[in-house]
């Protein structure tokens, strides 16, 4: 299964070698993680390939719900996270929810993520050709507390839109919420 969603990321990402090198940094940080927590390491590697499967894709309705709908006429950033999940079942078969949710969730985070949810959105901020500073940072408290490197990672997430004027999403803002009171917790 991995071999063919490499196959299929090669051909869809062909004429983006950045995205591409991204892709298989979010992959193998996956992979990495996965390991290190004991869950499956081959889910990790496949979301980790798929998660920017539909990055340059041009917004087609037709997969998308109402709620989808509505989100991406708000935050069309979050197109490629719904069709790249939808492509994974597609072309792979992949009816895991697990795996589903983790390419779903992997630029804002949610709530109660799974611990495969909060490895593809650590992964997707750490892996190693990230171009910021952070990023061993935040792979080194992934490996000590996932939750810690979630929040931080949605922490840098928001300070960026703050810079950019631009404005967070309610999910967003519950997520971020929901990890700091984690975090207050522990």
């Amino acid at each position: 299964m991995i071999n063919k969603a490499m196959q299929q990321v090669n051909i869809k990402l062909k004429e983006y070698p950045k995205r591409l090198k991204h892709v298989y940094g979010v992959a193998e940080t996956a992979k990495k993680l996965a390991l290190h927590y004991h869950i499956n390491e081959d889910e990790a590697v496949i979301c980790g390939l798929y998660h920017d499967y539909a990055k340059y894709d041009v917004i087609d309705e037709t997969h998308l719900n109402q709620e989808q709908l509505d989100i991406v006429k708000q935050y069309p950033v979050m197109y490629h996270a719904y069709e790249a999940s939808y492509q994974l079942q597609q072309n792979l078969g992949i009816t895991n929810h697990d795996m589903i949710q983790a390419i779903i969730n992997h630029v804002w985070g949610r709530p109660m993520m799974s611990l495969l949810e909060k490895i593809i959105f650590v992964s997707d901020m750490c892996e190693p050709n990230r171009s910021f500073s952070d990023t061993k940072k935040i792979y080194e408290l992934a490996i000590k507390d996932i939750d810690k490197a979630v929040f931080m990672c949605m922490k840098i997430s928001l300070k960026d839109l703050e810079k950019r004027k631009l404005k967070p999403s309610l999910q967003q803002l519950k997520a971020f919420e929901y990890y700091k009171e984690i975090l207050s917790e522990k």
